[in-house]
């Protein structure tokens, strides 16, 4: 969604630069809480491009493994690409959610707004004519979480990142064994506040899903807002010890 952002913006002749040390200060936060005694395993659910795939690798080094999960052929086909000189980065053509089955995918005017959620009709207030207009109806793969756990003979995900477009509530009711078994420990993930897709989630019912699995608040990052109201933000979760 911060991608739409900065295109709403430009849209208007503005430009936005990226804060590093803000960036940085939120994957340094996870390193601090991860494990420093075993290469980490990552799941990077709406790796999009490959930008968070090379900055975990940036951070934890050649040794963590990366899963790498997007399920429109042509991102998919630029993720291979910027990914392809990275040691132990798996790549999925698929979408994560809450079922083992084929699903609808929407592919928009802007792709990095690509969702398992159709648009909402009043996501044109909010960030731009045309931005999020559905152009096409794909259908894709989809995984659970659990069943990936299960194929990859996963023990533990250290990181499960999420920027899948209101649909983090999908994901995690495909990960309902694996959460219940301990095996996520860190959840950093986009949350949407403007009405942007239909049946995504209100903030105040995205921190009690979160509570309801276990996960607690550490802090939140980048709220993004425009004429003083919040569009959207990072979080970061932990699981509760």
């Amino acid at each position: 969604m911060k991608k739409l952002f900065n295109q709403f913006l430009n849209n208007f002749g503005y430009r936005i630069q990226k804060n590093i040390s803000k960036e940085q200060k939120i994957f340094n936060t996870q390193k601090e809480l991860s494990s420093k005694t075993k290469p980490l395993t990552i799941f990077d659910v709406g790796a999009y491009e490959g930008e968070t795939v090379k900055k975990y690798k940036e951070i934890f080094g050649a040794q963590c493994t990366i899963h790498a999960f997007e399920p429109f052929e042509e991102t998919f086909q630029k993720l291979k690409r910027n990914t392809a000189s990275l040691t132990n980065v798996k790549l999925h053509k698929l979408v994560i959610g809450e079922k083992n089955k084929l699903a609808d995918f929407n592919i928009n005017e802007f792709t990095a707004t690509n969702s398992l959620l159709a648009s909402d009709p009043s996501a044109d207030k909010y960030w731009g004519k045309g931005l999020m207009h559905t152009k096409e109806v794909i259908q894709v793969p989809m995984q659970t979480i659990d069943a990936l756990v299960i194929e990859n003979n996963i023990d533990c995900i250290d990181i499960l990142k999420m920027d899948t477009q209101g649909a983090e509530h999908l994901v995690l009711e495909g990960a309902k064994e694996s959460i219940k078994q301990g095996k996520i420990k860190l959840i950093f993930t986009e949350m949407i506040v403007m009405p942007t897709y239909e049946n995504q989630k209100e903030l105040h019912e995205l921190f009690e899903m979160y509570h309801s699995y276990g996960f607690e608040l550490y802090n939140l990052y980048n709220s993004v807002d425009q004429k003083g109201q919040l569009r959207f933000l990072d979080a970061i979760f932990i699981l509760k010890c």
